[in-house]
Parts: C-alpha cells; structure tokens; sequence
C-alpha cells in the first residue's frame, strides 16, 4: 500500500432486508454477496487481477468524486472500494493538503468556532462520500435509477432528489445481492442515520421511554384514583382553599354574634394567619397548625363565655378545629406527593452515575448507554456524542439529554407540536433542522486495528431473483401495477391513520417475487397485454397473494377486498389499538409492522396467537357469501369470543401470581400484558365481522329474506366485552 498523508479505514456494513425471514432481516455485507451486472461486461466479479478485501475502505479526508466513479463500469467500482491502493491511487489527486477540513485551526475564529466548523465540514463530507458509495456501490436502475435516500432527510421533511436527476447519457446498471445461496435485485437503498430509524440508536429512546414508563407508574395514587400528581396536587389545594374559606365565614358569624368577649380573640388571631397565607410556603402552614390561638381561648372560655353565647362558640370552635385537623392532613398529602415528583426528578436531573439503579429499567438503561461510547461506539455527529458522554459526568448536560429524547418521543412518535424551546433543543441551536437526531456515521471497536473501525446500517429493499436488461420490459407493467396498488392502499389508509410516523422509512416495505412475477405473466397476461402502455395492473401480484391456478384475471372483489369494503371501513378503534401497542412496545418488531390496511395479511401471519389463526379461517369462511347469512361463521365467532374471554381471565390470574409479582426483570407482566392486548386486537376485529355476518339476509325456503339482527348472539357477544 502506498504511504499517504490522508488516512482510510474499513467500514462495516450492516444491511436491513425485506427479507420476509427474521434471520436474513439484518446481514453483515461482505464483497462476496456482490454480483457483477452483465451489462459491465463481466458476469462475475474479478478477484485474481488484484487483491480485494472483504469490506470497502472508506475515508473522510477526501471527497470522493462522484461523476469520475459513475464513469467507471461496475468491476472497476469494486476494485476502488475494495483495493487500497486503487482506492488511494483514485483519490490522491483530490486531495488537498490545504483543506480547511484537515487543519481545524484558524486565527480568525475562536477554538470553539473552529472546532464547531471543522465538526460541522467532516458531517457534511461523510454524509456525501456514504451518499455516493450508495450510489456507485449499491445503484438502482429498476423500476427507479438512483432509488437512494438517507434517513435523517425523511425526519426533516424531504427526501433525496438524487432518484430525479441522473445523466442520461451516463451507463446505469443494475445491482444485486447474493445472500444465503439467492439472487436479490437491489431495488431501494436507505441510508439509516437518525436516532428513531437506526437499529442500534432507537434503542437508547426504547429503554428510556421504558424509565419514563416507570417513573410515571411511581407518580400515580391509589388514595387519589390514579390521578397524575399534578392533578393531585390541584385536588389538594382546592381542598385546602375549601376549608379556608368555611373557616372564614365561621370568623365572620362569630364578629356577628352579639355581647362577643375578649374570648373570640383567639379567632381574631386565626383570622389574621388566613388573610396573610400562602399556600405555597410550609411557613403559613405552621402558623396555622401552631396551637397559640386555640389555647388563648381554652384559657379564657371558661371565665368569659358564659350564657346563652357559650354552646353557640363552644361548637364554632369545635368545627374549627375540626377543619384545622383536615388541612394538616391535606398539607402533608402534598408533602407526600412532592416528596415523591423531587425523588422521580432526580433521575431525570442527575448524571447517570449518581442515579439510584435499584430499578431494573434503570440499570438497563444504563447498559445500553455504556454502548454508546468509548470503547464500543460514537458516533461522528459530536454534538450528539457530546451529550451521551457527559450523561455520565454532568447534571446539567444529563438534564439537556433526557430533555432532548422527551421531545423526539412527543414530536416523531406522539406527533404534538413542539414549544420554540423545545424545537431550538432538537435543533442543537440551530433554527435549521434537527440536529441532534442525526446519528452520521458510527466507530466501532476503537483502538483494534484489525477490526473495521466504521459502521453503516444500510436499508436496502430486495426483489427476489435477477432483474435484467433482458426481463425488465416485460415484467414492468405487472410489477408496476402491484407496486403502485400496494402504494395507493397504503397512502390511503395513512390518510386516515391518527399516528402516522412518516420518519419510519419501513412503513411500507413489500418483497417482490420475480418468480412470481413471472409465472403471474404466463397464467394471466398475453405478450399483446403487456406491450400494451395501459395494461391493467393485476392486484393479485404481491407476495402470498399469487394464485396460479387462475387462467384469467378474477374479476369479482379478493377477500382482501371484501374484508377492507366491509370491516375495515370503519376502523379508528382498530388504529387507536394498534396505535397504544406501537406506543407501548416500541422494541417489537411485529408490533412496529401492524397496520389497519395490512391487518388480514398480519392475522394471517400471527403465528404464536392461536386466536387469530382461528380468526382467518373463520374470515375465509364469511367471505364466500356476502348476501346470505352462515350460521356456522356465527357460531365459529361466539365461540373465539367466548376462547378470548377465557384465555384473557387466565392471564388476569397469572398476572396477579406470586411469580409474576417477584419477577426481577418484569419480562413476565410484559410478556403477559402484550398477548392480552393482541388478544384484544384479535376480538375486536371478530367483533366487527360478526356485527357484518349478523346483518346479512337470512337463508329461508324459496329465497331470502332480511334478518333482523340477531338479539340473543348480540346480547350474548355484548355482554361478554363489558
């Protein structure tokens, strides 16, 4: 290798597939799963010319030139990223020894503002030179050229236009995947560098979210109805100010009582502790409950309250003290309930070391953060890195932190409109975009030179099998038409969706099948329907949705048809549930998937919930007559109703065991917590298709006839949801 001024590193890949196979979803790329496109001239990638490496180099001191390396056929790319010295020979000449990038230093500016540049130049040079190796590395040319996209763009609000501007005069070539023995046709490529999309970053906001969750379980009362504190506290002083004013009016009946003594002046001295009190201070709730007042009347009761006056004052004062009693019970409710926020606050006040970690979420969360700094990983947005290293060291930039990831959680996930302050500390201080959510670039394994020292995880959608110069054309119009359904489908039903996460860039990700594909153009297609430019789409095309038995297209409505026209067209309670389970379960990957408009497909594929297998045969069952009333389906849905029912009392039972109670990790209540809701989940959908089923017109001698619904099930049903 050539001795170089400017430094090169090896970069590991990690790639997130569509693969529908939870042991292909996340891969470690190596040079070997790269297929050459027959287009370059070479139909296997070259490594007996020159050495090649497992890992592409990659550096930050050069930017790399992107329109010489497009010009460049796909064997050659290889050779650049995966030789040093072809990799060094290609980028010396762009090297500058001037670059204000390599020298941080400047007398015009203060070292914090050349540091800050410095930062703020090798970001944006690492953001470009990943951009690029995206788009020489891993290009796309069917059914978009340059399908590229970072991220950290969708959380800003834009996406890459470099799918929209390519040269046309430029070779573009297909790239493909080789993993576990199978041919992908890279179809989409995602650059993962923000904090919620990002596997391994989303997990610091997962395990927090899981210390704010018990911090907020250690807020609530029972005494108080599970009220908040804050609400607790607004009770209390309502309470309190209640109980002053009766207090009040007792003084004012009492200077109205005729032939009064110096005997009241007891309550004169009450009265004037009221006018001056501050609910705020311990001070006037001391000299409330100090007992000079009610003495100075006990002393002289007996000598100057004598007559008809004397029962009159006697019970006066008895509800006075009476109320007094009240309040020093309500004031100390309210030391209670601030004893208990300042001792929650302190975990979100206090550097990481000084926190309690008797609680099992903290030392988790903990753990998880020790991940995210020397030796394991920082990343090279400094700002961000800054603020994870001295979560450990310093109050105040603890504080900033927890700050920051209360308000990715309220405006990503929650979808609330953020304060100016909040925005300006989601922006890093700056008015421009949110900063401190971009998580560039990772090193990892600091200081082992025979490690790779940076990390990428890439997204990047697959089309099982080889698509080609000589293929494309003719699958274009099918796949086209079940890309674009899928698509339409999913932005309607967006359209309704409360929680819409348009930062998840894996929202909508579906495997095409070119073998599949294929034989839907030998079942259903003729070579003249596919030439033609307004071929209909066919939307039977998506995966496990093919039916090659068919000879034609079907022209009556799929299951999936029916099911969305007639059950799901009403479907805000279906969202809010799947909405409170993607809350709740942040870390669960099926969790993460379930969606209104793919929610069948996802029953289908519930496979640890017997329900919801039982569920899809049943909605098989109601879909082969849309006008005439099965008994059987009616039966089959009491019946899984009735199963649910049962399997959730059990569950309730289990929950309230002497193993589950002492449970260290919780993993159990959650575990139990999270069937029960897909339980839930899994009933009200039932639900709805009884309620269809039940409308349908009876089946009677010589026709049909309208069926009023059917009271008994009804009533039956209802009450078992109470």
């Amino acid at each position: 290798m050539e001795n170089v001024e400017f430094e090169i590193e090896s970069l590991s890949i990690k790639i997130y597939t569509n693969i529908p196979d939870k042991e292909k979803q996340i891969v470690d790329f190596t040079r070997n799963m790269l297929i050459a496109d027959s287009t370059s001239g070479n139909d296997t990638i070259k490594d007996n010319d020159i050495i090649l490496t497992d890992l592409p180099f990659f550096t930050t001191e050069v930017e790399y030139p992107v329109y010489l390396l497009n010009k460049l056929d796909y064997q050659e790319r290889i050779n650049f990223f995966f030789n040093a010295n072809k990799f060094i020979e290609i980028l010396k000449q762009y090297y500058d020894k001037d670059d204000e990038l390599l020298n941080s230093t400047s007398t015009e500016n203060t070292e914090d503002e050349a540091n800050n540049s410095y930062y703020d130049k090798r970001e944006r040079r690492t953001r470009k030179n990943i951009m690029t190796m995206l788009e020489v590395l891993f290009p796309t040319k069917f059914p978009v050229i340059n399908d590229i996209h970072a991220s950290y763009d969708f959380l800003k609000g834009k996406q890459s236009t470099r799918a929209l501007w390519f040269n046309p005069f430029q070779t573009h070539y297909f790239s493909y995947l080789k993993i576990n023995g199978k041919t992908y046709t890279i179809k989409r490529t995602v650059w993962l560098n923000d904090m919620l999309n990002h596997p391994v970053y989303r997990k610091m906001l997962v395990e927090y979210r899981k210390i704010r969750k018990w911090a907020d379980e250690q807020l609530y009362s029972k005494d108080s109805k599970f009220n908040k504190p804050e609400e607790q506290l607004n009770e209390n002083k309502n309470k309190i100010q209640a109980e002053l004013d009766d207090i009040k009016q007792i003084i004012e009946k009492l200077n109205e009582i005729k032939g009064k003594t110096d005997a009241t002046s007891g309550f004169k001295a009450l009265a004037n502790i009221i006018k001056d009190f501050n609910m705020n201070t311990d001070e006037s709730f001391k000299k409330l409950f100090e007992a000079e007042w009610i003495k100075e009347i006990d002393n002289k009761k007996k000598l100057m309250l004598t007559g008809p006056l004397t029962e009159e004052v006697t019970n006066y004062r008895k509800k006075i003290i009476e109320k007094v009693d009240t309040l020093k019970k309500l004031h100390t409710n309210m030391q209670q309930i601030n004893k208990v926020i300042k001792e929650v606050n302190e975990y979100f006040t206090k550097k990481l070391n000084d926190v309690n970690k008797k609680e099992v979420a903290v030392r988790k969360f903990q753990l998880a953060m020790n991940e995210y700094k020397d030796p394991f990983r920082k990343s090279s947005n400094t700002y961000l890195q800054h603020l994870i290293d001295e979560l450990f060291k310093d109050d105040a930039t603890a504080t900033q932190y927890y700050k920051l990831l209360d308000i990715i959680y309220k405006k990503y996930i929650q979808g609330n409109a953020l304060e100016p302050s909040e925005i300006k500390i989601l922006n890093g201080g700056s008015n421009v975009e949110p900063k401190l959510v971009n998580v560039g670039i990772s090193y990892i394994n600091i200081g082992d030179s025979k490690k790779p020292t940076r990390e990428v995880y890439f997204m990047i959608d697959l089309i099982e099998g080889e698509v080609n110069n000589d293929n494309f054309s003719s699958i274009y119009c099918p796949f086209m038409g079940d890309y674009l359904g899928n698509q339409l489908e999913y932005l309607i039903s967006e359209m309704r969706t409360s929680n819409k996460n348009m930062w998840a860039v894996d929202s909508n990700r579906k495997m095409f099948s070119l073998k599949k594909i294929e034989a839907s153009i030998t079942n259903n297609y003729s070579q003249k329907m596919l030439s033609a430019s307004d071929s209909v789409p066919d939307k039977q095309l998506g995966p496990n949705q093919l039916n090659s038995n068919h000879t034609s297209q079907p022209n009556g409505p799929t299951p999936v048809d029916n099911f969305m026209t007639y059950i799901m067209k009403n479907a805000d309670d279906v969202d809010e549930v799947i909405t409170s389970l993607k809350n709740k379960y942040v870390d669960d990957s099926y969790i993460s998937s379930l969606h209104s408009s793919k929610i069948l497909e996802q029953i289908r594929d519930m496979k640890d919930n017997p329900f919801a297998t039982e569920l899809y045969g049943i909605i098989g069952l109601w879909n082969k007559d849309m006008l005439t009333k099965n008994r059987t389906v009616i039966d089959n849905l009491v019946k899984l109703s009735h199963s649910i029912s049962a399997k959730n009392d059990m569950i309730a039972r289990e929950k309230e065991s002497f193993a589950t109670k002492n449970d260290p990790t919780g993993k159990t209540l959650i575990t139990l917590n999270k069937t029960e809701e897909l339980n839930n989940l899994v009933s009200n959908i039932a639900n709805k298709v009884l309620s269809h089923e039940d409308s349908k017109r009876e089946k009677v001698s010589g026709g049909t006839r309208k069926h009023k619904t059917h009271a008994v099930i009804k009533k039956k049903y209802t009450r078992r949801q109470r």
